[in-house]
């Protein structure tokens, strides 16, 4: 345990807000109907256990179970031996992504080529992150393109002229953020990518956005 980790942590406000945002996640997940985890835990009947409720009783079995609030994003977090289990003193770990990605009930196969490996296993072998291989498949792309080590995250673009953030240029369009990842991902003009109709072909989506560039000149 490093140094910092024996230093008082109720002294410690960096180390409790990051421990806190934890445990308000973790609550919200199981409790909050209306957060969007809900459906993969609460909804599955995944509780939190009464004592845990109280946030200085779940800090103080955090740090005496090993939590570090200095390891690296996403080296140290809770995870549930039995992914069935509830949130509990006796059910509850720390560990690195990794170890966590293969214990989730949303971990699942993936084959390419003849070779068929989890999430985690694929991160080790293509050196991608688990949460970039996480979100890709989630956006539906296929096994080439979810391990394809060139993918491109794409984070500012020019809409109209304007330059700005892929989400707020999403966000003031309001079209999905990953509709319009995958098509720039897929070779889509920016302009078309922010199409806002769905189920619309490419081509169809680069006339309209000719046809809008031009209306605006």
């Amino acid at each position: 345990m490093s140094n910092k980790q024996n230093t008082n942590w109720l002294l410690d406000k960096d180390a409790i807000k990051r421990l806190r945002y934890v445990w308000s996640s973790m609550l919200r997940r199981c409790e909050n109907t209306g957060d969007k985890s809900y459906p993969r835990y609460g909804g599955k009947g995944i509780n939190v256990c009464e004592e845990w409720h109280d946030f200085q009783t779940f800090a103080a079995w955090a740090f005496e179970s090993g939590y570090d609030p200095y390891a690296e994003h996403m080296q140290c977090t809770i995870d549930r031996v039995d992914a069935d289990g509830d949130y509990s003193p006796t059910n509850c770990r720390w560990v690195g992504m990794k170890i966590q990605s293969n214990n989730r009930h949303s971990n699942h196969l993936i084959e390419l080529r003849g070779e068929t490996h989890t999430i985690a296993e694929w991160a080790d072998i293509t050196h991608i992150p688990v949460t970039a291989i996480y979100k890709r498949a989630e956006m539906g792309l296929n096994a080439e393109e979810v391990l394809n080590p060139k993918y491109r995250t794409f984070n500012m673009v020019s809409i109209c002229g304007e330059t700005m953030t892929m989400s707020k240029a999403c966000k003031k369009l309001g079209i999905s953020y990953g509709m319009v990842q995958m098509r720039l991902y897929r070779g889509w003009s920016e302009e078309a990518a922010f199409v806002n109709v769905k189920g619309i072909c490419r081509e169809e989506a680069e006339k309209m956005a000719r046809k809008a560039a031009y209306e605006q000149t």
